[in-house]
């Protein structure tokens, strides 16, 4: 098992079992990471040979929550399209150089820092291999929305006209006299609302 030993005073030390490995330096770019030691073999089995016991994986660097503060735990960082330090957190810039510093992630400087994901008043979708629109990493949709014409149903105006003192009819009343004087105007052309209902947490991505 594992034990704690702060016996001198001068801080926690950890150290693991036959059953237990014990992972990172306890910085805040590499925490503390405590889980059992699994057969390989995939029986979850614990290696020390404690058969029968589910053993639940820890959460591996990149991993995402949704998390009720805007404060992040230890070992994780909020998604706001930050730069952050490429030797810090390493496992995280693996996955971002796998990418190029492209789609979910940002180059940073070029050099010491790279950016995470910006998950900041958006919604995620899932990736389709089928559907080009969502690529990992791809960004769309849009809060509100004005109306194109080819987006407008198909409809008729009324055509006001005038006649003599000033009075008015529909298109269907002829005269000599009669000048139209423009269509019934309808609307202000002002976006509309396409948000679904929603609530607003925050994104914490494990380093």
């Amino acid at each position: 098992m594992a034990c704690i030993d702060n016996t001198s005073g001068c801080g926690c030390h950890l150290s693991g079992g036959n059953c237990i490995s014990i992972t990172g330096d306890g910085s805040s770019g590499n925490p503390y990471v405590i889980a059992p030691i699994v057969d390989p073999s995939g029986s979850n089995a614990l290696s020390c040979g404690a058969a029968g016991l589910f053993v639940a994986s820890a959460m591996v660097p990149g991993a995402t929550i949704l998390y009720p503060s805007s404060t992040p735990p230890a070992g994780y960082l909020a998604l706001l399209g930050q730069a952050v330090s490429r030797v810090t957190y390493a496992a995280l810039n693996t996955l971002a150089a796998a990418s190029s510093y492209s789609g979910l992630w940002g180059p940073g400087d070029g050099v010491t820092t790279f950016n995470v994901p910006n998950m900041q008043g958006i919604f995620p979708a899932g990736v389709s291999g089928s559907d080009s629109t969502f690529t990992l990493g791809a960004t769309g949709g849009e809060k509100t929305h004005v109306l194109t014409t080819a987006e407008m149903p198909p409809h008729f105006h009324n055509i006001s006209f005038s006649q003599g003192n000033n009075a008015s009819g529909s298109i269907g009343v002829l005269g000599t006299q009669a000048v139209p004087t423009g269509t019934d105007v309808q609307g202000g052309g002002a976006a509309h609302n396409t948000l679904p209902p929603f609530r607003v947490w925050a994104f914490m991505m494990k380093t």
